[in-house]
Formats: C-alpha cells, structure tokens, sequence
C-alpha cells in the first residue's frame, strides 16, 4: 500500500449497496478484534470522491443491501504506487444502521 491522505471528515450518509462481511484480527492463534467491510452508495456529492465506496468500521456490525446508513468518520486516499492509482477508503469510528436500528452509535 502507499501514503494515506484525509480528503474528508465528518458525517455520512449512505445505502448499502452490498452485504457485509467481517475479518478477523488475529495475534498468533487468538482473535483479537474484528474489521467489517461493505460499500456504500454516498447521498451527498463530495467532490472528487466516487459516489459508491468501500467502508472499514473496527468492530463487528451487520449491513445488507438498501439499509440506509449513517457513519461518523473520515475519507482516505490511498495511492497505489505499484498500479499508479488510487483508492478511496470510509474509515468508520461509528456507524448506525438507521433500517435495522443497530450501531455503535446513535
């Protein structure tokens, strides 16, 4: 991976455009904590970032397809230096399923 840059900050609103999937953190044979990830479609237009995007929240959470989410976080750019491109990453510090009524946060 390469250099991570902060494009934006702050709250997010979004639909889920596809289920979500959980990743373990492991330390030897133990996991220690858990990533889950799944895309968005963003309702607001933030300038120069694609308007569906990845989502990385630190815990577990459960997202399906059309429910409507609600995130405090930031948008990175990460350049890609080995295909000379970049990507864009939702780093959620809480998110809220506002369909199922479920998050870390409301």
């Amino acid at each position: 991976m390469g250099k991570e840059q902060v494009v934006y900050e702050g709250l997010i609103r979004g639909v889920a455009t596809g289920l979500s999937m959980v990743s373990h953190i492991r330390f030897g044979s133990r996991i220690v904590g858990n990533f889950t990830y799944f895309s968005i479609k963003l309702e607001e237009n933030i300038g120069g970032i694609p308007d569906e995007i990845l989502v990385r929240v630190l815990g577990v959470g459960y997202f399906r397809t059309g429910d409507r989410v609600l995130i405090q976080g930031k948008i990175v750019k990460i350049d890609l230096k080995q295909w000379d491109e970049s990507m864009f990453e939702l780093q959620a510090d809480h998110f809220y399923n506002e369909s199922l009524r479920i998050g870390d946060w409301v």
